[in-house]
């Protein structure tokens, strides 16, 4: 079970990501920023910063806390996909930025179809394993991660920690 407490008391946090983190705790315990700057040892202008970012996401997040993402035993292609749609249905005309890691599932057809399909893009995708869009898994990466569609995939590096991606 995650604990931010014991999170942000952590030695094996970094203190960067650790001081986010109790900026957040400190503002939900209801502390002003001036009382939260005294308190991380940060300056004034950095604590309004992080407190706006995380306010930004609040609802966002809230949303899919509170039920409308689908936690199952399985993270197959299925499941995802419900999970994305949970989170698109959530504001269907928005531009959204979607850090994913990896996962096979996050460059499947399905999900190319579904982004296709939501952004009104309506040329030929082509056929899984033989042309076009559809191709290979590069080629729906490069699909989905197009800054130009309302719906984006970001990629992290393999290897990589995803709540490092959101940090940045």
């Amino acid at each position: 079970m995650f604990v931010p407490c014991e999170f942000t008391a952590s030695r094996s946090v970094s203190v960067d990501l650790a001081q986010r983190s109790n900026i957040i705790l400190l503002a939900f315990d209801g502390h002003n920023n001036e009382q939260i700057e005294a308190i991380v040892a940060l300056g004034l202008d950095q604590v309004g910063k992080w407190r706006r970012r995380w306010q930004v996401q609040q609802n966002k997040l809230i949303a899919i806390e509170c039920g409308q993402a689908v936690l199952r035993e399985t993270r197959n292609e299925e499941d995802t996909l419900e999970n994305l749609d949970n989170v698109i249905g959530q504001d269907p005309n928005a531009r959204f930025r979607l850090v994913m890691d990896n996962l096979n599932t996050h460059a499947s057809e399905s999900f190319v179809r579904y982004v296709a399909e939501s952004i009104g893009y309506s040329d030929d995708l082509g056929k899984k394993g033989a042309q076009g869009i559809l191709q290979s898994v590069q080629s729906r990466a490069k699909f989905l991660t197009d800054p130009t569609h309302r719906i984006c995939f970001i990629f992290t590096p393999r290897h990589c920690s995803w709540l490092n991606q959101i940090e940045t």
